[in-house]
């Protein structure tokens, strides 16, 4: 079974190729906090000049409700 973020679709390529470089990218570094994860996929880009977005949610939501 393979889950993706929130999202994504495993159709979309461009997701895919990017995956890749935010691996890479962050490699080395110790995952210790969300903001450090947050900066390190901001700062990805590919050869080609693909580029990530990403932001922190801080928002608390409520556990148990069914979209």
């Amino acid at each position: 079974m393979c889950h993706f973020p929130p999202g994504t679709s495993k159709w979309n390529k461009i997701e895919h190729r990017l995956f890749s470089f935010i691996t890479m990218n962050w490699r080395r570094h110790q995952l210790i906090a969300y903001e450090t994860v947050v900066n390190l996929i901001n700062s990805v880009k590919t050869g080609k000049g693909l580029m990530v977005r990403a932001e922190l949610d801080a928002n608390e939501y409520e556990k148990g409700i069914k979209v």
